[in-house]
């Protein structure tokens, strides 16, 4: 091509046809503009491909790891339940005057085993902080959803604190209960490190002391409450967000 230009303005040029010449010099002068405008064009939608290709493996790996929060929220609601039900029982037999001493030391070993254990809560959040700390938020070309995705990992972090801050205030109550009452003596696998004492013994320490055994059991009891309430939200909104962002995939 560039062989063939350079014929005709030689052969304008030796011709003495200056008007012809300027016009082939123009059209010449047009030609690279066009295809540098063409190449610049093309460079563009280049990087707009490349910069889709990776706002979809960024929105694809939130859906991923919010899926994954889901299934830990659930596992940790299940515990929440299985210890609020265990506390639930080792109140009522507590409570109840004709209750065997059989079923008192039952419900305080399940209480011991599932009721006293404080859920670690636990999140995916290494493609968001992967989008933050590199500045790549903006690559997430819709600013709704950017900003509805910035929203949510900053209530699964506070969601995180207040469940961090009840638990360590109730585990600290229930640890030095446990301790000051001898606590790990209903406890099947600590029990026998204890002087023997009969079902009658232990279940009396039990109805003895039972205000307080009750009173250190609901504290737990209002810690699972208030979490079971914070990660079933948090469950929804993380199912609403997995909603958005798929919605947002299939546009592309």
């Amino acid at each position: 091509m560039l062989f063939l230009l350079r014929k005709i303005r030689r052969k304008l040029l030796a011709q003495n046809k200056v008007t012809s010449y300027l016009f082939y010099a123009i059209g010449e002068i047009l030609l690279v503009v066009i295809g540098i405008l063409i190449a610049v064009q093309i460079d563009r939608l280049n990087d707009q491909r490349k910069v889709m290709a990776e706002e979809e493996g960024y929105l694809k790996r939130l859906i991923a790891e919010n899926k994954q929060d889901i299934g830990n929220f659930s596992r940790l609601i299940d515990d929440l339940n299985v210890a609020m039900q265990s506390i639930d029982t080792f109140c009522a037999a507590l409570n109840a005057k004709s209750a065997s001493d059989s079923l008192i030391l039952y419900a305080v070993e399940e209480y011991m085993n599932y009721g006293s254990i404080v859920p670690l809560f636990s999140s995916s959040r290494s493609t968001f902080d992967d989008l933050s700390n590199t500045g790549n938020l903006k690559v997430i070309s819709n600013v709704t959803l950017r900003d509805q995705i910035i929203h949510h990992y900053a209530e699964v972090l506070e969601v995180q604190k207040r469940m961090n801050i009840n638990s360590d205030w109730a585990l600290a109550l229930d640890m030095a209960f446990i301790n000051e009452t001898y606590g790990m003596k209903y406890v099947p696998i600590t029990a026998h490190l204890f002087p023997t004492k009969t079902k009658r013994q232990l279940a009396d320490e039990l109805r003895k002391n039972k205000l307080q055994y009750i009173n250190n059991a609901a504290v737990g009891y209002w810690a699972d409450t208030d979490a079971l309430n914070l990660l079933n939200i948090l469950k929804q909104k993380s199912n609403e967000l997995i909603i958005q962002i798929e919605n947002e995939l299939n546009q592309h």
